[in-house]
């Protein structure tokens, strides 16, 4: 472009020349050349003889496509318009699903990755078991627990001279905490300590005991008689899901009448929907003690244990217990003989969600729920006695069998014998 002016050549965007300084306003066409006015249909300038650019005809193909365009009907413009927009909506509806596809398949790999935790041991060396159930410690075996007690009895044996056992054991307990960590002060305290040549199962059971949980198997290997205790190594029986053996550190008084419990004898665990099931307890109690209603009819508890066989989440442990209330007790829902039945749901949720790094061990009992159903439902023979009567008649069996039924399956309570094997088994 030039300065109709003074015909220096200016910038397209130029608002004044800046040779002259003359406003540049909007302009014909002119000659590049001698910046003569040029007509729309000029090829060549007449002043010069220059040939007319390409830009004056491309300026008049515009004006013609410009105008042609304006006289297209209505219809065919919406027909345009409307084959554009489909097109491009297919293109935009295409990448949507493109990045949706995309986004979903991170997500379900983050999933993956959150709902399928490595549940499997790994490694079953002492310190494989540990990281395994998150103790973050260095565990002692039996053996370098041994070796440290001698130690610590050496280095204070003026200190514990002439204290009886318990203090002793209290002292070198004290002593291992400040020297090796909570958890080997707590496994020298209970003898929960794995030895040379331990099966992978049994060190298993020693640590699931060490975290707190109620283990198929009671492996206890003391130092030295620690706190008195002895070296056991027993599997679970009837006697101990009933809380009479000396397993839970309790002198039970087998002449104790206020202390009554049965078991069913279900000789090893159903398979129900998923949930192992075995060996409820039972146990008679006044309604007014569940209800504070004032009444004193008889109840009975009947409490589920599971034993899990493999490692579980907690996640997995929630589903379990809520999946096991909707199972079916003397032809009723078990929800329909729980107080407060969605309390217990939202306790249940609000429990586990503060457990989100738990392991829940394989081979160990966890509690599932306990209903309260009516004694005429449970004792055929009832005929109104007291409880300490009941009870009295129970054991003896002057009143039958005690029985319910569990999604089919029809439960004997019996009051066990002392060394009654539990089987870990699944059951028909």
């Amino acid at each position: 472009m030039k300065c109709r002016k003074c015909s220096h050549d200016l910038a397209e965007d130029a608002k004044f020349c800046n040779k002259c300084g003359a406003e540049v306003k909007k302009q014909k066409n002119h000659c590049e050349k001698c910046n003569h006015e040029l007509r729309e249909d000029d090829e060549f300038c007449k002043n010069c003889g220059e040939k007319v650019h390409k830009k004056v005809n491309i300026e008049k193909e515009k004006d013609q496509m410009v105008q042609k365009t304006s006289e297209v009907p209505a219809t065919t413009k919406k027909s345009k318009k409307g084959l554009i927009g489909l097109i491009m909506g297919v293109v935009v509806i295409a990448v949507i699903v493109l990045v949706v596809v995309n986004i979903k398949d991170t997500d379900d790999n983050k999933v993956v990755e959150e709902e399928e935790p490595n549940n499997e041991i790994e490694d079953y060396s002492i310190e494989g078991l540990s990281e395994h159930y998150g103790i973050e410690e260095d565990l002692l075996t039996y053996e370098e627990m041994s070796d440290a007690v001698n130690r610590i009895e050496a280095d204070y044996a003026e200190d514990i001279k002439g204290l009886n056992n318990e203090e002793k054991s209290m002292y070198i307990e004290e002593i291992i905490e400040e020297e090796y960590g909570e958890w080997n002060s707590l496994a020298y305290s209970e003898g929960y300590l794995i030895t040379e040549g331990m099966s992978d199962s049994d060190k298993q059971q020693v640590i699931a005991s060490l975290l707190g949980n109620f283990t198929y198997k009671n492996i206890r290997n003391p130092i030295n008689g620690v706190y008195q205790l002895n070296e056991v190594d027993k599997a679970t029986t009837l006697y101990d899901l009933i809380g009479r053996s000396s397993r839970f550190g309790d002198d039970f008084d087998e002449e104790d009448e206020e202390y009554f419990m049965m078991v069913g004898n279900t000789e090893g665990y159903y398979d129900l929907k998923g949930i192992n099931l075995g060996y409820p307890t039972f146990e008679v109690i006044e309604e007014d003690m569940i209800y504070g209603n004032g009444k004193e009819d008889i109840l009975v508890n009947v409490n589920f244990t599971t034993l899990i066989k493999e490692d579980m989440t907690p996640e997995e442990m929630k589903e379990l217990i809520l999946k096991s209330i909707d199972l079916d007790i003397n032809g009723s829902s078990v929800k329909e003989y729980i107080p407060n039945v969605d309390e217990m749901i939202e306790e249940i949720n609000d429990e586990f969600e503060e457990e989100a790094e738990e392991i829940y061990p394989r081979n160990t009992y966890h509690a599932l729920f306990g209903v309260f159903l009516p004694i005429e439902d449970v004792v055929e023979g009832y005929k109104g006695e007291s409880i300490s009567e009941l009870e009295e008649e129970l054991k003896n069996g002057e009143l039958g069998v005690p029985k319910i039924n569990l999604e089919g399956h029809e439960i004997e309570f019996i009051y066990p014998e002392e060394d009654s094997p539990v089987n870990p088994d699944n059951v028909e």
